[in-house]
């Protein structure tokens, strides 16, 4: 089952459970201090049914390569009762059913929110850091999981299910420090899952790894959203455009974070680099890394090293982010601001990319 098709798996199950999550959630805040939003019931039907169907992806995944050995119903059903993530997954199906069975029968959201917080533990108990740091692991996976969920979550619900922009001050009143913490959050306790997979300072070292490229430009994303969660938590109030739409901007920041999803899930279907030197002699180097540097030399160590390519894109990435501000002023134009915004990331990825060498 090739490493793209999980990866595609495992964002559309981010994507649906941070919808349910930011749902439910809205629901405890009173109706003077949110826009309104309005989901179609059959959408919270069918978002835990799906959660609960995707996520055996990496379940078959497992099942196939063992199946050469056992046969494919043997080696299914020892992923299931061995492994930490087919247990994980029985666990899953089993949660999911009861958000559904208790979304049926109008049972009370906290209920409901208190299961879709157990999913999240599990998804942390089945992660790759739990594997290496049984209580530390699942700690960090689940806070860094529920920041992410909760802040977008929110987010997709306004943006996309928002129908009007009523009572927008008073959403960013308790909002923007909510975000605020989710993003502390996500970030502490991200360092803390770097450590468990590799060695922090080795971090621009793991660049001619698939791992590297996906974690660099992930990272690269979520500085990008920051920029966008600074136009919709602030600036936007100060926009004197009359064409200037806020849930625009919010459908455009939840892009944003839809590729630091994206790069995400696509780090679940790399080797961790425990050992970058081993890493890169098993799997090879980036296909993205080959495409600027060529082959990388074991053991890898990067130099930082001005060139002028480097300070180019440095410049136009600089310029890109005027820009997109600018764009805010002038127009209000959200098509725009995330051209801007892609053209910001692009040209920040050339330039570090040009500003590394490796011996």
């Amino acid at each position: 089952m090739p490493d793209l098709f999980v990866s595609l798996v495992d964002f559309f199950v981010y994507l649906l459970l941070s919808f349910l999550v930011g749902h439910i959630f809205l629901t405890f805040i009173p109706e003077a201090k949110k826009p309104f939003v309005q989901v179609p019931e059959k959408l919270l039907l069918a978002s835990p049914l799906l959660i609960a169907i995707l996520t055996i992806g990496p379940i078959l995944k497992l099942s196939l390569s063992y199946s050469k050995d056992f046969g494919f119903y043997q080696a299914f059903f020892t992923v299931l009762t061995d492994l930490r993530s087919g247990q994980a997954w029985m666990m899953t199906v089993i949660i999911c059913l009861c958000v559904w069975l208790f979304r049926m029968i109008k049972a009370p959201n906290l209920l409901q929110l208190l299961f879709l917080f157990a999913l999240i533990f599990v998804f942390g108990y089945g992660g790759h850091s739990a594997s290496i740091s049984p209580v530390w692991g699942i700690v960090n996976h689940v806070l860094h999981f529920t920041g992410a969920v909760l802040w977008v979550g929110i987010l997709l619900n306004v943006g996309w299910f928002g129908e009007k922009e009523q009572n927008w001050s008073a959403f960013l009143n308790w909002f923007t420090p909510l975000a605020a913490g989710c993003l502390v959050l996500m970030i502490t306790s991200g360092l803390f899952l770097m450590s468990f997979v590799m060695n922090i300072f080795d971090y621009a070292n793991a660049f001619p790894l698939s791992y590297g490229q996906y974690l660099f430009i992930k990272h690269i994303g979520v500085l990008a959203v920051i920029a966008f969660a600074i136009v919709n938590g602030g600036l936007a109030s100060y926009a004197k455009s009359n064409r200037f739409r806020v849930l625009h901007w919010i459908r455009a920041e939840t892009v944003i974070l839809g590729v630091v999803f994206f790069f995400t899930s696509l780090l679940g279907t790399q080797s961790p680099p425990h050992n970058i030197g081993e890493t890169l002699s098993t799997n090879g180097e980036s296909f993205l890394f080959r495409s600027f540097k060529g082959t990388a030399n074991i053991p890898v160590h990067a130099d930082f090293s001005v060139s002028i390519a480097g300070v180019v894109f440095a410049f136009m990435s600089i310029s890109f982010l005027a820009l997109f501000y600018i764009s805010l002023f002038r127009n209000g134009s959200v098509k725009v601001g995330l051209l801007f915004c892609f053209l910001v990331m692009i040209s920040f990825y050339l330039a570090a990319m040009n500003s590394f060498s490796f011996s």
